[in-house]
């Protein structure tokens, strides 16, 4: 039976702004070297990490003779990842997400999961992008206030799966 794990324990953090001589490159172990390698700062009272990872472009082509429309893989695309949190103007990656998105710089970004095996890592995922957005939600008067941060993604998404 495989194993599935909930998102319950995740963590999201963000790194210093990248400059060109600092973005990841090389081999991809090189690359999860250079990811690894930074200092990031967690992002408190997410309660919704939405999603990553890479879409390819549909390209058709429609020959005449054919009267069939063909479909092909073009670029691909990690999207933008929306990030819902309670409002808290006080913690320091909610600040750093704030303060990305007032700048043209990419961002390091890392999630870690909640599903290391015993005496093991858990897994880890880095990619780096610029924050786009960070609107407030206000809602009705049962409802705590939240910033949705939206991350337009840059870079491929490395996953290093957890490892006993």
């Amino acid at each position: 039976m495989a194993t599935v794990n909930t998102t319950y324990g995740a963590d999201i953090a963000i790194g210093a702004a990248l400059t060109p001589t600092s973005v990841p490159s090389g081999t991809e172990s090189e690359i999860l070297a250079d990811f690894d390698a930074f200092t990031y700062t967690s992002i408190e009272e997410v309660t919704d990490l939405g999603s990553v990872g890479d879409t390819a472009t549909t390209v058709t082509h429609l020959p005449v003779k054919a009267g069939r429309s063909r479909k092909y893989k073009g670029s691909r695309d990690a999207g933008e990842q929306t990030i819902t949190c309670a409002y808290a103007p006080d913690d320091p990656g909610q600040d750093a997400m704030r303060a990305a998105s007032k700048t043209q710089f990419d961002y390091p970004f890392k999630i870690t999961l909640n599903d290391a095996p015993s005496s093991g890592s858990p897994t880890e995922i880095y990619y780096y992008g610029k924050v786009m957005a960070n609107p407030f939600n206000f809602g009705g008067s049962d409802t705590i206030t939240e910033m949705t941060y939206t991350i337009g993604i840059n870079s491929a998404v490395y996953i290093v799966e957890a490892a006993a």
